[in-house]
C-alpha cells in the first residue's frame, strides 16, 4: 500500500513523541555519557522530531553542536517546533550524506541501521565524515525482541488482508540484527568498543499496545491508508485476538545500544 516517494512519517509524526518517548528516556543516559570529553560536534543520523535531544538535555547542558538530519519533511517540521539551540536540523538522506570529511566526532543511528539497503556502504560513508578514533552509536531493537513481536505484526496484516503482498514466511518490518551491525561496523572499518541491552517498556494494556503497533512503522502508514471506520474495526479486532491469545498486558521491549569506534 506504500507508494514510493511518500513520506512514511507524515501520518505518523504527530503522535511520535508519544509512543517513542520511553525508549528516548532509557537510551538518553548513554547518548549522554558519549557527550564528554573531547566530543564537539555530533551528528544524529535520523533525528526525527528531536526528541532524543530534548531528553538529553534535559539532564543537564550540553555543550557540543548537535547536526541532525532526517529525510522526512514532517519529522523536521515537529523537531523545528521545538529545537533545542544546541540541535541544528538538516533534511537529507542518510545514503547521501551531505557533510565533508572528517567533521564528526560521534554518530548516532537510532532505530535507523534497520532502513539501510546496504548497511557496509553507510558506515562506509559514515566513516567518511568522521575524525580519527571517532564513534558510531547504533541503536536498535534485539534478535529476541522481533522474534516476539513478529506474531503481533503478521496477525495485524493478517487482519488487513495482506493488501501489501507481505510474505508470511519472512519478517514483514524492517529489520537488522546485532551480528549484521557488527559485521557490517568491521567491513567499514570500525571496531565493536561495547554492547549494552536496555529494557523499554512500551505500553501497558492491550489498546495501549494496539496503538503502539498500529503507529509503528511500516505498519502505520498501511494503517493510516484505511478509511477511519475500517481503522476502528482492525484496531478493536486485533486488541480481541491478543485478549484471547492472552497476550501480555505489558510490552516490554529490548533494545542493542552497540558503540563502535573508527580505527585509526
Amino acid at each position: 500500500m506504500r507508494s514510493p516517494g511518500v513520506d512514511p512519517y507524515e501520518r505518523l509524526s504527530d503522535g511520535y513523541d508519544y509512543r517513542t518517548r520511553s525508549r528516548a528516556m532509557n537510551v538518553s543516559e548513554l547518548v549522554r555519557e558519549n557527550l564528554g570529553g573531547n566530543t564537539r560536534d555530533v551528528v544524529d543520523l535520523g533525528v526525527g522530531t528531536g526528541l532524543l535531544w530534548s531528553t538529553v538535555g534535559g539532564k543537564g547542558p550540553i555543550s557540543a553542536n548537535i547536526v541532525g538530519l532526517d529525510v522526512s519533511m514532517a519529522m523536521l517540521n515537529v523537531a523545528a517546533a521545538s529545537a533545542p539551540p544546541y540541535l541544528r536540523l538538516v533534511r537529507g538522506s542518510i545514503n547521501a550524506l551531505p557533510f565533508r570529511a572528517a567533521q564528526f566526532d560521534l554518530a548516532i543511528m537510532a532505530f535507523v541501521a534497520r532502513e539501510c539497503p546496504n548497511l557496509v556502504n553507510v558506515m562506509n560513508d559514515i566513516g567518511f565524515v568522521l575524525r580519527d578514533n571517532a564513534r558510531l552509536l547504533v541503536v536498535d531493537y534485539t534478535d529476541r525482541c522481533m522474534a516476539e513481536l513478529a506474531g503481533a505484526v503478521l496477525r495485524f496484516y493478517e487482519i488487513l488482508g495482506n493488501p501489501a503482498g507481505i510474505d508470511f514466511d519472512s519478517r514483514p518490518y524492517a529489520y537488522v540484527s546485532l551480528d549484521e551491525v557488527t559485521r557490517a561496523g568491521r567491513q567499514a572499518g570500525f571496531m565493536t568498543d561495547s554492547v549494552h541491552r536496555v529494557q523499554v517498556v512500551e505500553a501497558i494494556g492491550l489498546e495501549a499496545i494496539v496503538g503502539y503497533i498500529t503507529q509503528s512503522p511500516p505498519m502505520g502508514s498501511d494503517f493510516f491508508s484505511l478509511p477511519v471506520a475500517l481503522r476502528a474495526r482492525v484496531r478493536k479486532r486485533l486488541a480481541n485476538d491478543f485478549r484471547v491469545s492472552r497476550f501480555d498486558r505489558r510490552l516490554i521491549t529490548e533494545i542493542n545500544c552497540v558503540l563502535l569506534t573508527l580505527r585509526s
